[in-house]
């Protein structure tokens, strides 16, 4: 299951290579090497910019936000949560809660062994391969 999804989210990003960009991103300029790709991401909602409508591509990205981004290209930002919640630091209240358990009852991203989710912990590279 992860092998295929981890090929469909490639099979996405590869994609985009061949999709017409509609708009700019305010800090990605037409010679930075990923720009059609960050253009495209930004315009289809799977990642957002910052209130200053920058990209920030060399900056570090969350646990939360890559699930989020991950669900909007798997198109299962809304699927109806049916797991209860093990994750100690995820909270009812959390404006994520619905997505952590989206990514766990999907079988695409878990927590860690001791019960935790860590959602603004910056993600690592191991981590994605571990997803």
């Amino acid at each position: 299951m992860k092998k295929l999804l981890a090929s469909l989210l490639t099979a996405t990003m590869f994609g985009m290579n061949m999709l017409p960009v509609f708009a700019q991103v305010g800090d990605v300029n037409d010679s930075y090497w990923a720009s059609r790709e960050i253009n495209k991401v930004v315009n289809d909602e799977i990642l957002p910019v910052d209130e200053y409508g920058n990209f920030n591509p060399e900056n570090t990205i969350t646990r939360i936000q890559f699930v989020q981004g991950l669900l909007r290209v798997l198109s299962n930002e809304n699927l109806d949560v049916t797991i209860p919640n093990t994750m100690s630091d995820v909270s009812v209240y959390d404006s994520y809660y619905d997505d952590v358990l989206r990514s766990q009852q999907l079988g695409v991203v878990y927590g860690y062994p001791d019960g935790t989710f860590k959602p603004n912990r910056n993600l690592l590279r191991s981590e994605v391969t571990s997803f």
